[in-house]
């Protein structure tokens, strides 16, 4: 019995305890913590799944009958009461179910694509976060830098005017470190605001630092990404299916426009006694009634059936259009996020080993006395700026892989 209460009180903790996005971490928060954290809290997604819920129960109740109409008559001595009940033409309700099922299917897709979107964004802005954290940093320790080159720039200046120039020069280096400085902070602030956004928290502490995000690789061709957008992309797959309720719709709109809508009543009738004394008792009677509204020449009906057969027409250029779209942006994407690779690669490979090794070089000679501070501190400069370079190729190279994937799907 012992057992089966710790059992018991176990399995209560587990079900009180909070799930792993309750709370967020503000510092070294994980990519994968974001977007879990998004797609529980974000309006934006749950304005989707509302959405899709909201026409998933409209497909439900389409094809059905029209309610009854029920009519009362009452004169003098006579009582009449009618109940008539619209029947559709043949096949009507069929195509009207169908297309809205169609319709129902297709924003399961649309909400697939906003989910799409949504990774893309909290990536891309989790991206910025991580770039702009490193960069203030750097620009602070060139700004350190930039005022000692200035203050030995002005004393070497004093002894010699052919210096005068460099010392200028260094001066101007050093307010525009100090813009690029405040820039990078008011970026790194709007980063923070619209993760948390995002994230649909924006009355909560911002996030102050991420971790360093996965590296993705590209490990397909070209030809393989754009065959796999056009068979999965979501919104394409979303305008097919518009493309079939379509011409769901313009069919029904057609038959509608030729064939009549029957009307079956039935009438109950009460009918008091003869005026003329000659059937002084009162009479109960009832009828059956059939009826059918003539659609040709109408006016309504027509233009109806016309709007259907321009939306069928519109639904097919849109889905031709959008494949264009889907082939244009696989091939930009893709070719962006090979250049940004590039990049990386040349910056980790090239320039930055090199940079290094001058720095070491030129730290070490300094303290031994061999070189000048100014070269010193201008090759300590020069590395920093290559590692700005070099971590801004990173971001861009994630960011279009992103965009790749939104595209593209996951590769």
């Amino acid at each position: 019995m012992k057992a089966n209460w710790k059992f018991v009180l176990g399995w209560l903790l587990c079900l009180g305890a909070p799930p792993a996005w309750a709370e967020l971490p503000t510092e070294r928060l994980e990519l994968s913590q974001a977007l879990e954290y998004a797609f529980e809290h974000s309006p934006v997604w749950i304005g989707v799944q509302a959405e899709v819920a909201a026409v998933s129960a409209r497909a439900q109740g389409a094809g059905g009958w029209d309610a009854p109409r029920m009519m009362i008559e009452q004169g003098p001595q006579d009582e009449k009461y009618s109940l008539v009940q619209p029947l559709p033409f043949w096949g009507w309700s069929d195509l009207e179910s169908e297309a809205a099922e169609l319709n129902a299917q297709a924003a399961s897709f649309e909400q697939e694509a906003k989910r799409r979107e949504l990774e893309r964004q909290v990536k891309s802005t989790f991206y910025d976060l991580w770039q702009l954290e490193g960069i203030p940093g750097l620009l602070e320790e060139i700004q350190t830098l930039f005022e000692k080159l200035a203050e030995t720039g002005s004393i070497e200046s004093q002894r010699n005017q052919d210096m005068l120039g460099a010392s200028l020069e260094t001066q101007a280096k050093l307010g525009e470190n100090a813009y690029e400085l405040v820039q990078k902070q008011d970026q790194l602030t709007n980063a923070r605001v619209r993760l948390n956004r995002l994230l649909g928290r924006s009355d909560d502490p911002w996030v102050t630092s991420v971790a360093d995000p996965p590296q993705p690789k590209l490990g397909m061709e070209l030809k393989e990404l754009i065959a796999q957008a056009l068979a999965t992309h979501p919104t394409l797959k979303a305008l097919k299916l518009k493309e079939q309720a379509a011409a769901r719709e313009r069919e029904l709109q057609s038959s509608k426009s030729h064939a009549p809508m029957v009307e079956l009543g039935f009438n109950y009738f009460k009918m008091g006694p003869s005026t003329m004394g000659t059937n002084p008792v009162r009479q109960y009677n009832y009828s059956f009634s059939l009826g059918f509204s003539l659609p040709w020449g109408n006016s309504r009906l027509g233009a109806a059936a016309e709007a259907e057969e321009a939306g069928a027409t519109a639904a097919l250029e849109n889905r031709k259009a959008f494949e264009e779209e889907v082939i244009e942006q696989v091939s930009v994407h893709f070719h962006h996020a090979q250049n940004a690779f590039r990049l990386v690669r040349l910056m980790e490979d090239q320039v930055l080993p090199p940079a290094k090794m001058a720095d070491q070089i030129n730290q070490r000679l300094y303290s031994g006395g061999g070189r000048g501070m100014s070269l010193s501190l201008s090759s300590r400069v020069n590395l920093l700026n290559i590692k700005i370079k070099t971590l801004n190729a990173k971001a861009e190279y994630l960011k279009a892989v992103a965009e790749l994937e939104e595209w593209a799907g996951k590769f």
